[in-house]
């Protein structure tokens, strides 16, 4: 990395982004006053503080108010920026069910592509940030190399595609800023622009966005574009157009390398028996996560016998020697998800076909991911993203489209436990991605 890039990585301008508020006083107030919604919080936590030492002093012994007054804190601190960008998707998904949506999904589809560009493209200090920061100015094109850049070791953020945008805007002395926007207006506008087209529901899709993936648009760039990608190339898969569903998996590849694994969906979804395959992927799942470290070590032996095996087989010993170890694959999310699955491929998959080839699409992506989840368990960093590019996307249009072919009455039963389920998992998803910080917002505050 040359000097004039040390410089903007570490300078005030680079790390703070316009931020009026000095060092020292951010460092004073503990970060929290880094925007407009973090105002809120420290006011409103400073209060509840203070109402609390007030009451615990005559409060009737049992009630735990610093407990409350934690919990109200962190709700106010972390949560409301969260909760103002999901709440009204949340509440026009809920009424969705009841109103005609074709003026409300276009107004939907502007005002979501909006918001989340502005909410996701401007933030700084999540997860993984500065990681990305570093990796944008230390690309430049004498790195250049096919597949990856050699700008360092290993594949991380060296994709061709995602390597090579970051080059020319550095090249043209462009802030960081400018390629956060770029992305995250690429990968919301793709989804969005899906979900319009295809979803019966395009509120209830944005809420299924909102609980599973939108923390990855947040902090794992590469991952959710990346996944926005290949939600696009399903589409030339529906429609058995080859050319451009490898076209569009390269780019994904050269986003985020795991997309290659892919690869296969488009013959599993134009497969005469697609439905046996869906149903046998799922009654194998278990047992292929029992006979995981089995799949992963022959996984391991074969990726070298193939161009740029070595690379991939590397990185894979690598995780799978890491220190993160694989969870339960019993879960109950995982199991509803099985479960979800069957349902779809045994008693809606002749609609699903009829309606639009699309949904067979979704559904074979969703499962093929599950089946993945499952069969690379040994390999936390494979399982995970396995769902976050093959599944979660998918689940957007499928559930929606599912929810569609019940009858109203069944349809307004389940209507409100759904998105009470998904709520709850937007809740959970919100307390990993940390505090929020917006670059307009320091500007304008």
């Amino acid at each position: 990395m040359n000097s004039g890039n040390k410089e903007r990585l570490y300078s005030p301008w680079a790390m703070w982004h316009l931020s009026p508020i000095s060092g020292v006083w951010c460092v004073e107030t503990r970060g929290a006053l880094h925007s407009f919604y973090n105002r809120c919080g420290a006011m409103a936590t400073s209060l509840l503080v203070s109402g609390c030492e007030v009451n615990a002093a005559t409060s009737q012994p049992g009630l735990s108010f610093p407990l409350l007054c934690q919990f109200r804190a962190w709700l106010c601190e972390k949560m409301i920026p969260y909760i103002i960008i999901s709440f009204p998707f949340v509440l026009f998904a809920l009424l969705s069910i009841f109103v005609r949506q074709r003026k409300l999904r276009v107004v939907g589809l502007v005002v979501a592509a909006i918001i989340f560009t502005i909410f996701i493209g401007f933030r700084y200090d999540s997860v993984d940030y500065y990681s990305y920061v570093s990796i944008y100015y230390s690309h430049s094109f004498h790195y250049f190399s096919f597949p990856f850049f050699n700008t360092a070791p290993g594949t991380t953020g060296n994709e061709i595609v995602f390597a090579t945008v970051a080059a020319a805007l550095n090249l043209l002395n462009f802030d960081v800023v400018v390629f956060f926007v770029i992305i995250a207006t690429a990968s919301t506008c793709i989804k969005f622009l899906i979900f319009y087209k295809y979803s019966p529901y395009f509120f209830l899709s944005v809420v299924v966005y909102l609980a599973f993936i939108f923390v990855k648009d947040l902090g794992q760039i590469r991952n959710a574009l990346a996944a926005s990608l290949f939600l696009l190339a399903l589409h030339y898969a529906s429609i058995k157009n080859l050319k451009l569903y490898l076209m569009v998996l390269f780019v994904a590849f050269g986003i985020q390398a795991y997309a290659l694994i892919a690869l296969p969906i488009y013959w599993i979804v134009n497969m005469r028996s697609n439905r046996l395959v869906i149903l046998a992927l799922l009654l194998t799942a278990y047992p292929a996560a029992i006979a995981s470290p089995f799949i992963i070590t022959l996984l391991l032996d074969i990726l070298p016998s193939f161009p740029y095996g070595d690379i991939f087989a590397s990185r894979i010993r690598g995780y799978y020697l890491g220190e993160r170890e694989a969870g339960n694959f019993f879960s109950p999310l995982v199991f509803l998800n099985i479960c979800f699955g069957f349902l779809s491929a045994s008693l809606f998959y002749r609609r699903l076909s009829e309606q639009e080839p699309f949904y067979v699409a979704c559904l074979t992506s969703y499962v093929v991911g599950l089946f993945l989840y499952l069969a690379f368990h040994a390999v936390p960093e494979m399982s995970d993203r396995s769902l976050e590019l093959l599944s979660w996307l998918p689940l957007a249009i499928l559930l929606p489209a599912v929810m569609s072919f019940l009858r109203f009455s069944m349809r307004a039963v389940l209507w409100a436990p759904v998105h009470i389920f998904l709520v709850g998992f937007i809740l959970i998803r919100i307390n990993t991605a940390g505090e929020y910080q917006n670059v307009l917002m320091d500007i304008l505050f």
